[in-house]
């Protein structure tokens, strides 16, 4: 039996370049979740506890609990963008 993996998220309610940097500059990682039919929903995950879990190899292909202001809901990790360091 696979671990379950929770990563507790808060729902942005703002998107665009300079809020993502902004949040990136707080230690803030933000998140895009498609789902079928359902419009995008814009997230931001804590960025010492998402980096932890992207060392893990299993976490890649593991279904993910989100836990999205205190409801928990599905999904499975399908890309990761890495920004450089200039």
């Amino acid at each position: 039996m696979s671990a379950i993996i929770i990563v507790d998220a808060v729902v942005s309610t703002e998107s665009g370049t300079e809020v993502n940097r902004r949040a990136r500059r707080n230690g803030i990682v933000p998140v895009v979740v498609y789902s079928g039919g359902e419009e995008e929903q814009y997230i931001l995950v804590d960025h010492n506890k998402i980096i932890y879990e992207l060392e893990v190899e299993a976490f890649h292909s593991a279904l993910v609990q989100l836990k999205v202001d205190g409801e928990l809901q599905r999904a499975i990790l399908r890309d990761v963008l890495l920004s450089r360091k200039a």
